[in-house]
């Protein structure tokens, strides 16, 4: 026979007609919405682990985070490790003219890139440092 363990038990679900609407003051308001964005570079090079790149893009960009999706090298398509195509919004040049709060570099095969190029360890150190 079932018995009720906890005072959500014994009363039932909460009545959803009874909760209050909550009113944000307009000045709270504007201040939250005048925060600056968080802004994130993603660089990807050949043979990346698909689901580390495409995963915190994914969940990044529904928080509203500007994610910049870089190519580690000039080509306009970069090959993940399962064979999946991304096509990067720009190259790893043109996103290091901009700083950032968060540097997302995906692993898999493709990392051996990222550690043998000096422009990835100059990203790191530069951000490291900030």
């Amino acid at each position: 026979m079932w018995k009720a363990n906890s005072e959500f038990d014994q009363k039932g679900p909460p009545n959803l007609h009874n909760i209050r609407h909550i009113r944000l003051p307009w000045r709270l308001l504007r201040v939250a919405t005048s925060a600056p964005m968080a802004t994130v570079l993603t660089v990807l090079a050949e043979g990346f682990e698909e689901l580390e790149a495409i995963a915190p893009i994914d969940l990044l960009r529904r928080a509203n985070i500007s994610v910049t999706v870089a190519a580690l090298n000039e080509s306009p398509c970069v090959i993940g490790r399962t064979g999946i195509a991304l096509q990067p919004e720009t190259t790893l040049a043109a996103a290091l003219q901009h700083n950032y709060d968060l540097i997302v570099l995906p692993g898999g095969p493709g990392v051996c890139h990222l550690r043998a190029n000096p422009r990835i360890r100059e990203l790191v150190l530069r951000q490291q440092a900030r």
